[in-house]
């Protein structure tokens, strides 16, 4: 997974990490289950049909390659504060059990936005942006070790904006020009090599 962001959104900072740490959940649960993501992500999701969703076993796929994601806002709230952010897939593929094609993509990605409302005072993230050392291994996944949703709840949103739309189309054409809105599916002979993680989920430095 590479992260990025629009200028003055810090990825480090306890909002963006939050962010992180919800789409990566929401991925992992999404492909082999919730039982099997974040610490605190089951507990902290607001809407029952979200968790609904991974029950269904909709998807069960093996990704290899890179996920894009990119932070376009962070707005706070009376409560806590609401994030838009891309995703890209054009870098990853992926392969359904009993089957051994790799299935590519090349795409404009979709825009996402959740609300996260403060439920107490306390978490164990840390409350400030916190530099981390390096890891020993970024080219394979990397998690939290620690609760990041910890007093936090997690709404996704539902429909599509088309402001936010129209920002994550000039993001995504920014790295693929000529990439459709949405496009069909692609047979490949491998999976892509995957990408360093950026920024990943080392351990915080001391």
């Amino acid at each position: 997974m590479v992260w990025s962001a629009e200028p003055g959104i810090d990825l480090y900072s306890s909002e963006a990490t939050l962010v992180r740490a919800t789409d990566e959940a929401d991925l992992i649960a999404l492909y082999v289950g919730l039982d099997h993501s974040y610490p605190g992500y089951a507990a902290a999701l607001a809407d029952p049909n979200r968790a609904k969703r991974y029950e269904a076993g909709e998807v069960r796929r093996t990704v290899v390659g890179t996920l894009l994601t990119h932070v376009q806002q962070i707005d706070p709230t009376s409560d806590g504060f609401r994030a838009e952010y891309c995703t890209l897939i054009n870098e990853s593929a992926s392969t359904s059990p009993g089957d051994n094609r790799w299935i590519g993509a090349m795409n404009r990605g979709d825009s996402i936005a959740a609300e996260f409302t403060r439920t107490s005072t306390t978490s164990e993230a840390p409350d400030t942006a916190t530099p981390y050392a390096p890891a020993p291994d970024r080219l394979h996944w990397q998690a939290p070790t620690y609760n990041v949703f910890d007093g936090w709840t997690v709404t996704f949103g539902t429909g599509e904006d088309p402001a936010a739309r129209a920002r994550c189309d000039a993001w995504a054409l920014s790295l693929y020009p000529n990439a459709p809105e949405r496009g069909d599916p692609i047979l490949l002979q491998a999976p892509p090599a995957p990408q360093p993680a950026y920024p990943g989920w080392p351990a915080p430095a001391v």
